[in-house]
């Protein structure tokens, strides 16, 4: 299994004094590439060994921002687990005779017995016996060198790896405070996340019919009841909400929609204010072809009332209006009088003519 581990340029662990170097030994080349770059090192040449590498990234960066770096504490977790699942593996393949043998040794007499699996004696070695300790097993070593596993004795192993337990410590205290920060904040996500699809939720409002369809449906619902009373309300809406296809959400946004539309309509029509000159020709314009007479003449007081209720704008506002018209040039004022009627609303200037016909000069739009 260990034989495995051997690179093309693998490192004497014997005179390997910094244990960051020993780290670094378990990047990839790509990750020493990207640490250098991470740390201002500039990029290393293409055909830069990992020996050079690990020289001159030991040189450069210190142990503390060397373990300061996220991304290479997680790396080296999961390279250091790695390392150990397979020494486990290893030991998994020692006889369960050796395996007693080597817990006696340190002292754990009693811990394997014959009657327990094999794969159970190797969960209590695991669980009662710490890596560093296992490894002064004369019994171990010794059949390690049998399998011609590591040209490093089992003393430095084991001071290696004593120094991996300290350092996965720290990378694990780290570790499990980043976990704990992404908790916090997938947390808050959630939370942010459970308000946006609530208010999703209210606001959502099913596809509504055309207007059209929609107040077909209200006035054939209105009509069908001869007699407005309390009574007559029951089932309007579960009527409406069948005839539309849409929830009793989407009718009440659409009702009070339409109400409003309908409410503002009204009572703006009703301030008092007075509307462009364009405006009042153009609604004059379609009035007068729906009343002119003889001759594209209309008679005023017919048209002053038309024009006077579609635009809510009193008589004296639409003589006004009518007058200033008449000096721009855009009607033609005409005198006249109807055969037996009293009390004609002639359109009357400020100089006392009075006019009861009214003819358009221009096409106005």
């Amino acid at each position: 299994m260990f034989d495995q581990m051997e690179t093309k340029e693998r490192i004497d662990f014997r005179e390997e004094k910094s244990i960051k170097k020993l780290l670094l030994q378990l990047l990839s080349l790509q990750e020493l590439r990207e640490l250098s770059l991470s740390f201002g090192e500039g990029k290393m040449a293409r055909d830069a060994t990992r020996k050079f590498m690990i020289e001159r990234i030991a040189k450069a960066i210190s142990d503390e921002d060397f373990l300061k770096n996220n991304s290479v504490v997680l790396s080296l977790l999961s390279k250091t687990g790695t390392i150990i699942s397979c020494f486990w593996d290893w030991l998994g393949q020692l006889e369960k005779s050796d395996l007693k043998k080597i817990s006696e040794e340190i002292g754990e007499k009693g811990l394997v017995t014959e009657d327990i699996p094999k794969s159970q004696i190797l969960k209590q070695i695991m669980a009662n016996i710490p890596l560093h300790e296992l490894l002064k097993s004369k019994h171990l070593n010794a059949l390690m060198k049998a399998k011609s596993v590591p040209k490093i004795s089992a003393k430095i192993l084991e001071k290696e790896l004593r120094a991996l337990e300290t350092n996965i410590s720290s990378f694990s205290n780290d570790v499990k405070f980043l976990l704990e920060e992404i908790a916090v904040v997938k947390k808050e996500l959630a939370d942010v996340s459970s308000v946006v699809q609530s208010l999703e939720k209210r606001v959502d409002i099913e596809k509504v019919p055309d207007i059209e369809t929609f107040l077909q449906a209200l006035y054939e619902e209105a009509i069908s009841i001869s007699e407005m009373t309390p009574e007559s309300f029951r089932g309007v809406s579960q009527r409406l909400q069948k005839k539309l296809g849409v929830d009793e959400r989407t009718l009440i946004f659409k009702g009070m929609e339409l109400l409003l539309t309908h409410y503002l309509l009204t009572q703006v029509k009703l301030l008092p204010w007075k509307p462009s000159l364009d405006e009042f020709l153009r609604i004059a314009k379609e009035e007068f072809e729906k009343v002119k007479i003889t001759g594209d003449q209309a008679e005023i007081p017919t048209l002053r009332e038309r024009v006077s209720k579609r635009m809510s704008i009193s008589d004296q506002l639409f003589d006004e209006l009518l007058i200033e018209a008449w000096k721009k040039d855009y009607v033609k004022l005409d005198v006249g009088a109807p055969i037996g009627e009293y009390n004609v609303k002639y359109l009357t200037t400020e100089e006392g003519r009075k006019f009861f016909y009214v003819k358009l000069k221009k096409v106005i739009i």
